[in-house]
């Protein structure tokens, strides 16, 4: 009696088992619908991107046009030093210090302005990739997408299953 009673208790036991997985399986394989997405190219062809890139440009050119002027006045600074013939040598010491303070200072603005320029792109290109990525899990959840991949990592995927240029259309939209 014991027996029977333990065999009936690990057969139901192994019954439900089976039972929870094949429940687990069926409900894991009708949720499954995946989709994959072209970050990189989203990113190029949306206009926020173009628009951020464009100030950013500009920004560095503005910059640039500082830096070259600046760098001019120390040429100009070296030119007439070499050309003063009838300085002492001690108002030599004085101009070529002035010359490297201001060659120092240069590339301590120089430093400056790629370090700000680049948290700057760093900071903008987080603020777009966060919106990308609310617009692909907008789609994904209206379409019954489970899981989204970047292109880069699929190896086969079929054309319908790619949602870049829909991502593109409603992120262009917005703006």
């Amino acid at each position: 009696m014991k027996y029977r009673f333990a065999s009936f208790v690990v057969i139901f036991f192994l019954l439900g088992i089976v039972n929870i997985l094949g429940v687990v399986n069926i409900n894991a394989t009708s949720l499954t619908k995946i989709a994959y997405v072209d970050i990189a190219q989203v990113f190029d062809q949306f206009k926020e991107t173009k628009r951020v890139t464009g100030i950013l440009n500009d920004e560095i050119k503005s910059k640039k046009t500082e830096i070259e002027k600046k760098q001019k006045e120390i040429e100009k600074l070296e030119r007439e030093l070499k050309e003063a013939i009838m300085l002492s040598e001690q108002e030599k010491a004085k101009r070529e210090a002035v010359i490297k303070q201001k060659k120092l200072a240069i590339q301590k603005f120089a430093d400056t302005i790629k370090s700000g320029l680049l948290k700057e792109e760093q900071d903008q290109t987080q603020r777009i990739i966060k919106i990308i990525y609310e617009v692909i899990e907008d789609i994904a959840v209206k379409e019954g997408v489970s899981i989204v991949v970047d292109k880069s990592m699929v190896l086969y995927g079929i054309e319908e299953i790619n949602l870049t240029q829909k991502v593109i259309d409603i992120l262009n939209k917005k703006q």
